[in-house]
């Protein structure tokens, strides 16, 4: 899941480009484009006719950047945009907050170089090779040490460094 969200909000632009693109494009649209816009509710037409309003104002670039990305969505086997559709749909549950924290770490993940890429690809490796009881452990670890004050995380951090030049 972390490595599809990081796609997810450029994925909620695309998605309602792919349904609107027939129109910007001035092409016909297909028949499961005019289903899905029949089944949208008030509000998700509402919501749809306000995205295609921001899509007018882009950039000529942007827009064919977008209309690109939505006729490689529509080529995509129906078993795979159903699998986007699932991964929006949760992106839309997310609560603001939980989206803003995955669009900031999607930027630190952007800016991070391509071996501190390698580097944590291989921690997240290490972690799916745990046991279920070291990540049950694991688990109570975190808990534990979001509970700890700023004060006390930061003692910790210095008593692991110092640990660290002691090597």
């Amino acid at each position: 899941m972390r490595a599809n969200l990081y796609s997810i909000g450029l994925l909620v632009t695309t998605l309602a480009v792919a349904v609107a693109a027939p129109a910007l494009a001035q092409e016909e649209p297909s028949a499961d484009a005019v289903e899905r816009l029949a089944k949208l509710s008030p509000e998700e037409r509402a919501e749809l006719k306000e995205r295609l309003a921001r899509f007018k104002a882009l950039p000529p670039e942007e827009k064919t950047r977008l209309l690109e990305a939505a006729k490689a969505f529509r080529a995509l086997p129906k078993e795979e945009r159903q699998r986007l559709r699932q991964e929006h749909h949760r992106w839309k549950e997310l609560s603001p907050r939980h989206r803003a924290r995955v669009m900031q770490n999607f930027a630190r993940w952007r800016g991070l170089s391509p071996e501190e890429r390698q580097a944590v690809k291989e921690k997240l490796r290490q972690l799916d090779r745990l046991s279920p009881e070291e990540k049950s452990k694991l688990k109570k670890k975190i808990a534990a040490w979001r509970q700890l004050s700023p004060e006390q995380k930061a003692q910790i951090r210095e008593r692991i460094k110092e640990a660290r030049r002691n090597r």
